[in-house]
């Protein structure tokens, strides 16, 4: 352990540059992800396939409104909190993808660092599970008045069409340019990008097509929950409201569309170029 974080050390100080360009990388991505995941909430065009099966177990005990949505005060009190129980069921599974990698690198290299590093990966889950859904809540707060509600919390009838998938729109974008900020960081990326990243290590795949299989899957998981759900509407009504637009683009657009980022990163941002002219800069000091 101490000679991982000797080796680190002195990593980052030999790349200084890439190594604050990452911070700033991963700083961003986790603000502008999170403003985003807030500001698509707000028109109601359907919940992204995390929010899809969150809004699902929520539903079991916390009956939805007349309109079908699972929005107001009753669920962004407790938005929170779920978001990050859910994360913690993320950190299981990818601890479960990292495993047989993780097995194999060990045996290829015997380096301890190996486990050292797959508890640390850990240990940044968790910091991300339970500090970043209350960034997402207190963002909700700021712009929970941007389309218009009445006094529980539901959308009006006179709002336009244009305006709620134009907000949607925006948080789209910036939940999909925050998320390529993150990965592009390679910092603790949190239990979701993780497990995409541990079931990459694990089948080989392509970021965008690991990703799918991702999203996919925990959108079924909703579906599983969906008969157990009781509110004051049909459930169709939930259906309609909580599984639309949102819940598309959300699930099979992000992958692809953050893989295009990342690469336009790649071109822009190559850490491999920055860390040789931070060494050979180093060197010509010496």
């Amino acid at each position: 352990m101490k000679k991982w974080f000797e080796n680190t050390g002195d990593y980052i100080s030999k790349n200084w540059l890439s190594s604050i360009i990452k911070f700033f990388l991963f700083a961003a991505g986790v603000v502008i992800s999170a403003f985003g995941l807030a500001l698509y909430q707000q028109p109601a065009v359907g919940g992204s396939q995390i929010d899809w099966t969150l809004y699902n177990i929520l539903a079991i005990t916390i009956p939805y409104d007349s309109n079908g949505a699972m929005i107001g005060e009753h669920v962004v009190n407790v938005y929170a909190n779920s978001l990050s129980l859910m994360y913690v069921v993320f950190i299981l599974i990818a601890i479960g993808f990292a495993i047989k990698p993780s097995i194999d690198d060990y045996k290829a290299t015997k380096k301890k660092s190996v486990w050292v590093l797959f508890v640390w990966v850990v240990i940044a889950d968790i910091i991300i599970t339970f500090g970043v859904p209350p960034i997402i809540q207190e963002f909700m707060g700021v712009v929970k008045n941007i389309i218009p509600k009445n006094d529980k919390g539901e959308i009006t009838t006179n709002t336009s069409v244009g305006l709620r998938n134009l907000v949607f729109i925006a948080g789209f974008i910036c939940f999909v340019l925050g998320t390529a900020l993150w990965v592009k960081s390679g910092w603790i990326l949190g239990p979701f990008n993780n497990i995409c990243t541990q079931f990459l290590r694990l089948t080989k795949m392509n970021y965008s097509s690991g990703r799918l299989i991702i999203d996919i899957s925990i959108l079924a998981c909703g579906f599983m929950f969906f008969p157990f759900i009781q509110g004051d509407a049909p459930k169709i009504k939930f259906l309609l409201t909580n599984f639309g637009l949102g819940t598309i683009c959300f699930t099979f657009l992000v992958g692809p569309l953050v893989n295009e980022v990342l690469k336009i990163l790649d071109k822009i941002c190559n850490f491999e170029k920055i860390n040789k002219l931070t060494n050979k800069s180093v060197f010509e000091v010496d």
